[in-house]
């Protein structure tokens, strides 16, 4: 060896004295089954629930903006949450405290057992025109696993307007 390359007494005495033996043809092929058991599709993560879209109104005569208050489903797509069905808004803020904004739980109550739980926050700078999204990430009885993003705006003649996506996990 070079002088330069040559290493010291002490690093030499710790290494073996003959190299390490490579790995025997049933360690290789261990390595390999477990190499393709990780891409195996039978083992992949379950696909992304199928989206659907969403197209609800809802009237808003009885809210207050009390703790509860709720809002009428006047018209839906979605089977599960028919004509009829209310939406409770519980607090943080109401819009009482901050008239400008309102942001609340927000729960799809569709009958007995058939709840959906949700957040929504809505914009009420212009009260003639008012915007804003919720976001619904549980639910139960016939709305187990509802997901949806939902754009909220409001027409001419007040009526709400729920647009986005939704989807039902592990359905």
């Amino acid at each position: 060896m070079p002088p330069s390359l040559q290493l010291p007494a002490s690093t030499l005495a710790r290494l073996p004295a003959t190299p390490p033996a490579r790995p025997g043809r049933t360690a290789r092929l261990i390595v390999a089954a477990l190499a393709a058991a990780l891409v195996s599709p039978a083992i992949a993560a379950p696909a992304m629930p199928a989206t659907k879209v969403m197209k609800i109104v809802k009237e808003c005569n009885e809210y207050t903006g009390d703790t509860p208050s709720y809002c009428m489903i006047t018209d839906s797509n979605i089977a599960a949450i028919p004509k009829g069905t209310k939406i409770w808004y519980w607090g943080p803020d109401l819009g009482v405290a901050d008239p400008m904004m309102t942001a609340a739980n927000a729960i799809i109550d569709a009958g007995v057992g058939n709840l959906a739980s949700g957040y929504c926050i809505v914009d009420q700078t212009d009260m003639a025109h008012q915007a804003g999204m919720c976001a619904f990430t549980a639910g139960s009885g016939t709305l187990a696993g509802f997901n949806a993003l939902i754009k909220v705006s409001e027409d001419a003649q007040g009526g709400f307007h729920w647009d986005g996506p939704y989807w039902t996990a592990g359905k």
